[in-house]
């Protein structure tokens, strides 16, 4: 994968490109949605990655009183205003919601959550109404899993409560290193100018 396309700033410029923002959720905030997760994890459902998923809208189907949902939607509102505020952009929506865990071993590779790079070059991919992602992290007490952007020249170690947001495109091509130990609890959230494909 050809990842350095184009010459990107890094250092001090970069506070520009991704929102870095520790402590967005509180700790009590971040066990609630562990517990969630742990308790709702429908039927051992896995994303391409191999990662454990729960989509968030699916609280819905398994919840009586739609309490955890409606916590769910309450902290993707804030997040959605915080994505919205630091790129100044209020075309957003919000596309998806999960809270997701990665258990020891588990990684992703390097890639770009709207397009793909093909024989041909950069081309869009599954998700190609993506037009920024974020990711909350839930814990600490997990070992690797650290997010990294090559072109960037960036890894950032994921803590409890930290909120790190980027465009979706090539620019911000991005893996996850190997957990190592424990389990990697998150929750990624993605946004798009399509009206139509909101997730509410």
């Amino acid at each position: 994968m050809n990842v350095t396309t184009e010459e990107l700033p890094c250092g001090r410029e970069l506070t520009r490109l991704i929102l870095m923002r520790p402590d967005a959720l509180a700790a009590s905030e971040c066990e609630r949605l562990i517990e969630i997760h742990r308790t709702f994890w429908p039927r051992k459902r896995v994303d391409h990655g191999g990662n454990h998923v729960l989509f968030g809208p699916d609280l819905r189907d398994y919840e009586p009183d739609g309490s955890q949902l409606s916590f769910v939607r309450r902290l993707a509102a804030a997040i959605t205003d915080e994505v919205e505020h630091f790129f100044q952009d209020d075309r957003i929506h919000l596309e998806s919601v999960f809270i997701a865990a990665m258990i020891q071993g588990a990684r992703q590779e390097l890639h770009a959550d709207n397009e793909k790079y093909a024989e041909a070059g950069w081309v869009p991919n599954h998700s190609p109404d993506r037009d920024y992602t974020a990711i909350v992290y839930l814990n600490s007490d997990f070992g690797g899993g650290g997010l990294c952007f090559p072109q960037h020249r960036l890894c950032l170690k994921p803590e409890m409560g930290l909120l790190v947001a980027f465009p979706s495109t090539r620019y911000f091509v991005h893996e996850v290193h190997r957990v190592s130990a424990g389990t990697r609890y998150s929750m990624p959230l993605w946004f798009t100018h399509d009206s139509s494909r909101a997730v509410w």
